[in-house]
């Protein structure tokens, strides 16, 4: 359809048949549902009778999606109620139905296409639909706090099993030893994905609208799947042969604490379906061309491709049907939570992909999960994959100041923790249990600590109060704190109370390092 002014459109153009009035009967509102792009699932009202659809933060409706245009479309209802989109001028133009459309009336069912990646259904609100959903969502949270939960098991398993190893060794084991610094590097990995499970928990106590802010990014599959590997063949019984091909350069857009987990699940079923061992494979691939049978009802175009397989007990149609419903498991009573495929499924369709299984009876199972791939952007490594090194300072050719710190903590374990990596940075180390008591200490301190180390979380005094009156006491105090819920909100709060730097738990040693020198080096501010 040619391009035409919103007013001809009005006057020349009655109400078609299929046109939505402003009340329809059997149904609510008109809305838009995103079908494909980095939200399915996610409703967007129409009450103004006018919205703007597009990138720019000054549209209506705004979507993450680069390939859309600042300000794409229009949809909006006219004077007699019907309903109409007009692009506005879009680099990539707005389909209709798959047909290209400057201008025109919707009906109920319509689809609107936005870019290769952004796919909007114009429908109906439905009462009953959004008490459903509602429902769903709360078993989703529900499935993915579990599985989660799951996770933080198997985690905290490579953590007492490395500890306990270390137990073994003679005490002049020196720290350069092989066993040693796997063992190390072993607990460091786990405590770095149980960070990134602990913030996706945070994500999902923030509700969905501020899920998408930073935590879907480019992720490195390759990657991924190697750490997920590295993990299953030093926690995995020996009786379970594992194999992998992996194709490097495979990149998704997505979540990679809720990936790592869909993996990791899908690994942690292979080996509980070969109770008396076999051979678990992890094969990734990109599949450029997948067939329209494959798509549907996916994202079009190249998909990243995950396989799992395993030569277990294998499953029958009538279970393969029921493999990814929630709390549904062959295990024996207390074996399994029957969360750990739903959860798989829900984080496959939350990031635009599926799952497929094929399976026989005494053959075993290969699960095959399809995901939009991201080749056009740049993978950041430094956020797919981190091998940690042990960093310490030699208090020697550099030009950090040692001071005192004050570290201020109501968990003994997490205050001893901090204050030993403080400690090893060369500063002399104060400790306090609360806000009050941080107070006291401060107070009577002769020298003054240079640093507070402050949680914000505190019982009797916060760290919020704590900050506020260590400031009346002494407008020069640096406080540098620190919270296991963090975001930027509540950085910038804390920050313009007069925090030196706002940290998140688990700290980073080398923010921590930098955060107490860059405190230690800011001026005094009183005259």
């Amino acid at each position: 359809m040619s391009r035409t002014s919103t007013g001809e459109l009005t006057s020349r153009m009655g109400v078609v048949g299929g046109a939505v009035a402003p009340s329809p009967k059997g149904g609510g509102p008109p809305r838009l549902v995103v079908l494909m792009g980095q939200e399915p699932g996610r409703r967007f009202s129409l009450d103004s009778g006018h919205v703007i659809v597009g990138r720019s933060e000054e549209c209506d409706i705004q979507l993450d999606d680069t390939k859309v245009s600042r300000k794409h479309a229009r949809v909006a209802r006219r004077e007699d109620g019907a309903w109409y989109v007009e692009d506005l001028g879009s680099r990539n133009g707005t389909l209709v139905n798959g047909e290209r459309m400057d201008l025109g009336l919707l009906k109920i069912g319509d689809r609107l296409q936005l870019s290769g990646e952004t796919l909007l259904l114009f429908t109906r609100q439905d009462p009953l639909e959004d008490l459903l959903l509602h429902r769903q969502q709360m078993e989703v949270i529900g499935q993915l706090a579990a599985g989660i939960a799951h996770d933080f098991n198997n985690l905290l398993n490579v953590i007492s099993t490395s500890t306990a190893h270390l137990d073994t060794l003679d005490p002049s084991t020196p720290l350069g030893e092989q066993e040693v610094q796997e063992c190390r590097q072993d607990i460091a990995e786990a405590a770095e994905r149980a960070a990134e499970l602990t913030a996706r928990l945070l994500t999902i106590a923030r509700r969905r609208e501020q899920h998408k802010e930073n935590r879907y990014r480019a992720v490195d599959i390759s990657s991924l799947c190697g750490d997920v590997l590295q993990l299953v063949r030093r926690t995995f019984d020996r009786s379970v042969q594992v194999r992998s091909e992996i194709d490097p350069g495979l990149a998704v857009e997505g979540d990679p604490g809720a990936l790592h987990q869909l993996l990791m699940n899908l690994c942690i079923n292979a080996r509980d379906a070969m109770p008396e061992g076999g051979t678990l494979e992890v094969l990734a691939r990109l599949d450029a061309d997948p067939t329209p049978s494959a798509t549907s009802p996916w994202s079009p175009g190249p998909q990243v491709v995950l396989e799992v397989r395993d030569t277990g007990v294998g499953m029958d149609e009538k279970t393969r049907a029921r493999v990814f419903e929630p709390f549904f498991t062959t295990k024996e009573s207390g074996a399994g939570s029957g969360l750990g495929l739903a959860t798989v499924y829900e984080v496959a369709t939350a990031h635009g992909g599926g799952v497929e299984v094929d399976s026989a009876v005494g053959v075993g199972s290969c699960f095959r999960v399809r995901l939009p791939s991201r080749v056009s952007r740049p993978v950041d490594q430094k956020k797919t994959k981190r091998k940690r090194k042990l960093t310490t300072w030699d208090g020697h050719g550099n030009d950090r100041k040692h001071g005192r710190v004050l570290v201020v903590d109501d968990q003994e374990l997490v205050r001893r923790s901090l204050g030993r990596l403080v400690k090893s940075s060369g500063h002399e180390v104060l400790f306090a249990s609360d806000g009050r008591e941080a107070l006291e200490v401060y107070a009577s301190a002769d020298p003054k600590p240079d640093v507070v180390l402050l949680d914000l979380d505190m019982p009797h005094l916060s760290g919020a109060e704590a900050l506020e009156e260590l400031k009346r006491m002494d407008p020069d105090s640096r406080v540098v704190l620190i919270s296991g819920y963090y975001d930027d909100t509540r950085k910038q709060r804390m920050l313009a109370l007069g925090a030196s730097d706002f940290l998140a738990k688990p700290v980073d040693a080398k923010k921590l390092r930098d955060a107490i020198h860059i405190a230690l080096k800011a001026p005094a501010l009183s005259f």
